[in-house]
């Protein structure tokens, strides 16, 4: 996690935002799973055309994980 994060906040690298959103989304590495952090990674991912990050953004947004149920987000994704 800690690479992740540093190459997520001080280089900007997508890999390592959608990283960074997958370990807070399933826990792995970090205090407790975060849901709503995943999303925040996420769709800085997602709109450096990261497509896993694109799918995420759009399952989290039609099933309300993370963020208020949208589908017309979940469908811009």
């Amino acid at each position: 996690v800690g690479a992740f994060r540093l190459l997520a906040e001080k280089q900007q690298d997508v890999h390592a935002h959608f990283g960074l959103a997958w370990c807070y989304y399933f826990g792995y590495g970090v205090e407790r799973r975060d849901a709503t952090e995943a999303m925040k990674w996420f769709e800085l991912a997602a709109e450096q055309e990261h497509r896993l990050a694109q799918m995420a953004c759009r399952c989290c947004y039609l099933n309300g994980v993370g963020v208020e149920r949208s589908a017309t987000k979940g469908a811009m994704w």
